[in-house]
Formats: structure tokens, sequence, C-alpha cells
């Protein structure tokens, strides 16, 4: 069935778990509330371009448990367009795997966005496209099985939704200012929301390798903007919703240290970090 929308930032529609990823981290589902707000866009302005690179980290629970693997690939696709990936192979065979790609020519902007997830790790499988440049999206549930379900439509969209990129965004924040920009919440069927990105404080980190090498990490919180009747009547529901937290080095060079938040809808807080590959030692030949 298509669809389209106009749409209207909400505030809060009752309660507040996650929806896909660590770098957008976003979700509401449950008791509608009727707190929503006009608010205008803010692009958010490049002053760290981004480049092609090849990272990886890995997803542990909160107290240390190794969940999976993970790889960040960034490739350009364009004149100052590029792609990121993220990828996620959990040991019990389940993956998440999302590429969003982006503009950088003066503002940040988003231009697609796509996630799936399947396995045991996740309540169902689910599959997401998103065409940020004409609104279209579609949502795919449990895919390939009988009862799979599809749902398609269009959405005006301002041009500060951040899916898939809010750790971007954080690096191109000026000292200790926050933001304000929009999310798309799939839950399945999407609906706008804003969210606050706000500086907590700063914290020491050291090298794994070097210990007498440190640097200070800055904290960041996202939480979604409530209006004091929402979260007044959410704190008596026992419903507010969660932040979730960022860690980057900003510096010359801002730097992503870890994330703390869920994945998915309901699900549990997890954390990524960045991790060195290693080479294994091979016996230097004697001359």
């Amino acid at each position: 069935m298509e669809r389209t929308y106009r749409t209207q930032p909400h505030r809060f529609n009752g309660t507040f778990a996650h929806v896909p990823r660590w770098r957008c981290c976003l979700a509401a589902a449950g008791l509608f509330l009727l707190t929503s707000t006009t608010l205008f866009a803010n692009p958010i302005e490049v002053i760290y371009p981004e480049g092609v690179s090849e990272g990886f980290v890995t997803l542990k629970t909160l107290d240390g448990k190794k969940l999976a693997d993970g790889e960040l690939s960034q490739v350009t696709t364009g004149a100052d367009r590029l792609a990121s990936r993220l990828t996620f192979r959990f040991a019990d065979g389940s993956l998440y795997d999302e590429t969003v790609t982006f503009s950088q020519k003066k503002h940040l902007t988003m231009l697609s966005y796509q996630l799936t997830q399947r396995g045991p790790a996740f309540p169902e499988p689910l599959v997401i496209s998103l065409n940020g440049e004409t609104g279209q999206y579609q949502v795919r549930q449990r895919e390939k099985t009988p009862d799979e379900k599809l749902i398609t439509g269009r959405l005006d969209l301002p041009k500060d939704v951040y899916n898939g990129l809010t750790i971007t965004v954080l690096k191109n924040l000026r000292g200790q200012t926050g933001a304000i920009v929009h999310m798309l919440v799939f839950n399945p069927e999407p609906k706008l929301y804003e969210v606050e990105l706000a500086r907590v404080d700063e914290e020491d980190t050291r090298n794994t390798t070097r210990k007498e090498t440190k640097a200070t990490a800055v904290h960041y919180s996202l939480k979604p903007r409530l209006g004091w009747f929402t979260a007044a009547l959410a704190r008596l529901l026992g419903r507010t919703p969660p932040d979730y937290h960022f860690w980057l080095i900003k510096k010359d060079a801002p730097a992503f240290v870890r994330f703390e938040g869920s994945l998915y809808a309901g699900g549990p807080s997890w954390r990524i970090e960045q991790v060195s590959p290693r080479v294994k030692q091979a016996r230097v030949p004697e001359p």
C-alpha cells in the first residue's frame, strides 16, 4: 500500500524504545500523546569533511560480554558524496547491516538510508530503505516468510534528518554547543521526531597500548525533545525514554570512542567501541 505523509515532528508517543543504529539512535512506541511541534530545519555545517576509511568495532553488553565483531567502511560515491556502512556479525549468526549515503557540500545532508537486521539477536527480520531526497521509503518485516509485511510510502522531510549520521553530526559541533535535529523512527511505519544532542561532560581516556598516552573524550547524550506535560506524564507512567550516550575525542581530528544504547526497539543497552586489528606475529628471517 502506497502512503503519502506530510511530516510534523512528534515529541513523544508514550514509550521510547530504540530503532536502528548507534549512529542514529531513536525510537518510540506505545501510548500516543498529542505533543507535536513545528520546528525549522537546521542543517549541520560541515567543519570536518569525511573521507575514505576502514575501521573495526566491537559490540558488547554493558558488563563486557562480547556479542559481535563489526566493521565500518566509508567510500566516495561522487563529488562531496560518501557511503558509510556498518556491519555486525554475531556469534549466533545474526546480522546488523546499515548503510547511509550523504553529501557534505557546505552542510551535512542524508541522501539515503538502508538497514537490514535478522537472526536470533533481534525480535524479527527487518529491512528498511529510505530515499532522503524524494522521501520514498520501504519497510519489510519478516522478509522471505509466509507472513511477510511490506509498507511503502513517501514523506516530506526537512533537511536536517540524520538517521545513521549521529557521530558525523557530533564531530561537526562547535565548542560547547549541542544541536536539535530530526530523525525518522520506523516502528514499523515511519514517524519524524526531533532529538537533542547535548554535551554532558569530559572524561579522560587512555591508549590501550601506551598507558602514558591519554586524551580527553567529550561525552554527549541523545534524547527526545519532551514538552513539560509529556515529560510529567511519562514519569508518572514510568515510561521516560532512555538517553543514548556517545564519547568522542574532539581535537584537531575528531574521533569516535564509544557508544552506549540499544540497536532495536525495546532492546537492551549495548556498548560499541573501536578496536585495532592484530597481525599474527611472524618470525623475521635471520640475515
